[in-house]
């Protein structure tokens, strides 16, 4: 069973790596096998934001639940739209990514409304 504050540290950074186009391009040098445009896509959707899960369900309030759902139907409406590639500095020219990335950004501030900046 995964801690509640595991949980939360999780979604908390991957929503930080969406947001910042710097972390992103830090993740793609440091581990240059990584392909890290899918691993935005893996981390969010496969393996961290789980809103069917119980524990999931009982470490965010009701209000950071709803931040979260807007912020995973962006990504899935928007995310569609984004070219197949490696290199995630290619999305950083694309509109629908810098949409998405300041999503993330405002779901992160909405959390930290909620949370009186526990982040």
């Amino acid at each position: 069973m995964v801690l509640k504050s595991t949980i939360r540290k999780n979604i908390i950074n991957t929503l930080k790596l969406i947001s910042s186009f710097q972390k992103q391009i830090e993740y793609q040098e440091n581990v240059p096998v990584a392909q890290v445009p899918a691993e935005l896509f893996c981390q969010w959707f496969d393996d961290f934001y789980l809103p069917e899960d119980k524990t999931f369900q009982e470490t965010f309030s009701k209000d950071e639940l709803v931040a979260l759902k807007e912020f995973s139907s962006f990504f899935d409406s928007k995310g569609k739209n984004l070219p197949d590639t490696h290199y995630v500095k290619v999305w950083h020219k694309i509109e629908e990514w810098i949409l998405i990335s300041k999503k993330a950004e405002e779901t992160l501030d909405s959390i930290r409304r909620d949370r009186n900046n526990d982040i």
